[in-house]
């Protein structure tokens, strides 16, 4: 499937924003906003934040301003709040393609570890 993307940003300790302005600003990258689910949990002494954005994708650019607009989409995202700083994962695709590999990227944020 080439069909989706993930993506695992770093920006060192206290950088990234804040949980909240990041969920702000994933949500704005689909049409209308909406509102995002959130699920909290605690994976090796780690609290993890995860978001489920579904709608119309705004794609985007490396401007930050939408690239286009793609019905359907879905964004699997997580911030997990690490010892040396935030690191965030960025899972997004059409919905059926995102939905299908929900289990998958479940597992990889259960497989975080410190050591």
């Amino acid at each position: 499937m080439n069909d989706a993307e993930c993506a695992v940003f770093y920006f060192g300790p206290g950088q990234g924003g804040t949980v909240d302005e990041n969920i702000d600003m994933w949500a704005s990258q689909f049409d209308g906003s909406p509102n995002p689910k959130r699920t909290v949990r605690t994976v090796a002494g780690m609290k993890i934040t995860r978001v489920e954005i579904d709608g119309a994708y705004l794609s985007p650019g490396a401007d930050m301003k939408p690239q286009g607009n793609k019905p359907g989409y879905k964004m699997l995202s997580a911030i997990v709040q690490g010892p040396q700083g935030q690191v965030f994962f960025k899972f997004t695709g059409p919905a059926a393609t995102v939905k299908a590999a929900a289990k998958d990227f479940d597992a990889l944020l259960s497989s975080m570890h410190t050591d």
